[in-house]
């Protein structure tokens, strides 16, 4: 489903299934194909009942079953839900001892959501880079998709297509460059900014 952060940027969200302990091994197979949209993902977003006491032990499954997907590389954040439910905070510690990116939160109260978010800025901030990118201006899709998912820096149009400065995640320019767009050099940048421009 899509999701606006502040500014008016889309991220795009996948749920795939939970997990169940001892879920029989041919039923966890079945639930591959789900979560194989986790290879494609730019960052994994691992939810647990913080209040359950097997809650290290799921954590575990799911980075198994994550590996076993050959998505053990994703980046991730840990979401440690339903922290209403926990009596003495403490209780948290062991989970934060499992990994340092880890956000405590309560979907029922809002609770740590602004810090969920702002871990999510802070990711994307780090992993996206600024690249110029040339979209042909018969690639009206793949333009509106760029809107709705990077930061354009500066746009202006050319003879040749749509001249954009954006920052990117790099699945998201490889999907770009898949689909029509291109990284033009610095001396076809020149040429490009040096045309007369007929709109933007």
């Amino acid at each position: 489903m899509p999701s606006f952060l502040p500014g008016g940027r889309v991220v795009l969200l996948f749920d795939t299934v939970g997990f169940i302990r001892n879920l029989p091994h041919q039923l966890v197979a079945s639930f591959h194909a789900t979560l194989e949209e986790a290879l494609n993902a730019d960052l994994l977003f691992l939810l647990v009942d913080s209040s359950s006491p097997q809650a290290r032990e799921q954590l575990h499954v799911v980075e198994a079953v994550l590996d076993d997907l050959g998505a053990g590389h994703a980046p991730r954040i840990y979401v440690l839900n339903k922290i209403d439910r926990l009596i003495d905070q403490s209780l948290l510690a062991p989970l934060y001892a499992y990994s340092d990116k880890a956000v405590a939160v309560s979907a029922l109260t809002g609770a740590g959501l602004d810090e969920l978010q702002t871990s999510l800025q802070t990711f994307l901030a780090d992993h996206e880079q600024l690249v110029t990118v040339l979209i042909p201006h018969d690639a009206a899709k793949l333009l509106a998709e760029i809107r709705a998912t990077t930061t354009i820096i500066s746009q202006f149009y050319t003879q040749a297509g749509c001249l954009l400065e954006i920052q990117v995640s790099p699945g998201m320019l490889g999907r770009i460059l898949s689909r029509g767009g291109s990284l033009p050099d610095r001396e076809s940048l020149k040429i490009l900014r040096d045309q007369d421009k007929f709109g933007g």
